[in-house]
């Protein structure tokens, strides 16, 4: 047998060395794996791939690839999700202390106020009753004034009041003394009338002599005897009202000169 010349001796085989390079595939993915991919992405199917064949396809690379990016997506949704809620619950919390905070520095600044208010309204009521206890007199006199003006104004629109007052004055004269009553106009003319007319009223004036005068208003007289003067005009009246009120008044305070 003729033997090759390419062997390798034995003695010079330990200095020869091979170098083994393997056949390398380069793995293209294909347009069906590109379609399987799709259309495993629209719906659920039976149909299950190898881990070989995947592999070998490159379909386990586009695989893992779609799930990091479907990964990717759903971490930057949370974490901006995240944002957002974290954002709105500070600038919530933002609002609710801001608005406790003003509350506060208002509450106090109102407090402060309603306090002042109150002072100044007990220091009011103190005043006006300082005000009605040293001005009782005065407002006494006033309301004596007001009301003999109104009595005035009533006597002068009836003439007949003026028969009340010469009864008055009558009951504590004696028949036999000369007396000269001096009255306004209005109310000598409505006695002579009256004394005209006869009657009772005229019997009791006709010792009586009637002289109109023009200081007297009506309603009022000046009644003047062998005695004396006895002043029954309605001014004098009423000052005897208010010398008689003025004795229950209470005493005006005197109160420090500063």
């Amino acid at each position: 047998m003729k033997k090759c010349s390419n062997i390798v001796k034995s003695e010079k085989s330990g200095d020869i060395v091979f170098d083994y390079n393997p056949k390398s595939f380069p793995i293209v993915i294909t347009q069906q794996a590109n379609d399987f991919l799709s259309s495993q992405g629209k719906g659920s199917t039976d149909f299950v791939i190898s881990d070989l064949v995947a592999a070998q396809t490159g379909i386990a690379d586009q695989q893992r690839k779609g799930v990091e990016d479907k990964i990717e997506e759903i971490a930057l949704q949370r974490m901006q999700e995240i944002e957002e809620k974290a954002y709105k619950e500070a600038y919530d919390l933002g609002l609710i202390e801001g608005s406790e905070k003003a509350f506060a520095e208002k509450k106090e600044e109102l407090e402060g106020r309603l306090n002042q208010l109150d002072q100044l309204l007990k220091m009011f009521d103190e005043i006006k009753k300082t005000l009605m206890a040293d001005n009782e007199r005065q407002l006494m006199e006033l309301v004596v004034q007001v009301a003999g003006r109104i009595a005035l104004q009533k006597i002068e629109e009836d003439p007949s009041s003026i028969l009340k007052t010469m009864d008055l004055v009558l009951d504590d004269i004696h028949k036999d003394e000369s007396v000269t009553i001096y009255l306004s106009k209005q109310d000598r003319d409505f006695l002579e009338d009256l004394r005209a007319k006869g009657g009772k009223k005229a019997e009791e004036l006709r010792h009586v002599k009637l002289e109109a005068v023009d200081h007297i208003q009506s309603g009022g007289c000046q009644v003047e005897t062998n005695y004396g003067v006895i002043d029954a005009t309605l001014e004098q009246r009423i000052e005897r009202v208010l010398s008689a009120l003025r004795e229950k008044m209470p005493r005006i305070k005197n109160t420090p000169s500063e």
